[in-house]
């Protein structure tokens, strides 16, 4: 709860007086989430886990080819599997991107994205292993977004972490997500 209040507080703090300069875009996005869990001490089994993620943005716009797009994904599905085991967690994502608007339609997404553990599991006997994964985890977004209609779009974003991802961080691992999903804007 603690990185939650701190997340929300740096958002707002962000945002500051952007939100009073422009009226922002409110809208919602969701999707499919392709991870892995890589590094040194990754499984050279481990294969990529479909997830998915669904929630919310404001974006403002701060020049006439940028804007500022907080997000808050409400839930979002990450892990590996490796043969039958398959490691999963789920998060609350605050992804804080800069938007590069080249043109009418496509649009450059870039920024860093804060995630919040709600939960970790593992089908191996362990079940519930929230408590040896790092509680917050740190990613670096790259992606693009396509816009079909004035309020439909798709996405596509690559977000290799930044942060190990166990709470220990003596294990040289990092999730990896490609987000494939499409938003609507209000």
């Amino acid at each position: 709860m603690k990185h939650l209040k701190l997340i929300l507080t740096l958002v707002v703090l962000l945002l500051g007086s952007s939100l009073f300069a422009q009226s922002p875009n409110f809208g919602l996005l969701g999707g499919l989430n392709f991870s892995n869990v890589v590094g040194r001490d990754a499984g050279a089994n481990n294969r990529a886990r479909t997830g998915i993620f669904i929630g919310g943005f404001a974006e403002i716009q701060v020049k006439e080819r940028w804007a500022f797009r907080p997000e808050m994904l409400l839930f979002s599905q990450k892990g590996t599997k490796n043969g039958n085991t398959k490691f999963s967690t789920s998060y609350l994502e605050v992804p804080l991107l800069a938007v590069w608007q080249q043109g009418r339609r496509l649009n450059i997404h870039l920024g860093p994205q804060l995630s919040v553990l709600y939960k970790a599991h593992v089908n191996d006997g362990r079940d519930d292993i929230t408590e040896s994964i790092r509680k917050l985890d740190v990613g670096l977004v790259l992606g693009a977004h396509v816009a079909l209609t004035e309020q439909w779009g798709l996405l596509a974003r690559l977000v290799p972490g930044i942060t190990k991802v166990g709470e220990s961080g003596e294990e040289n691992t990092f999730n990896l997500v490609f987000h494939l999903g499409a938003d609507y804007q209000f």
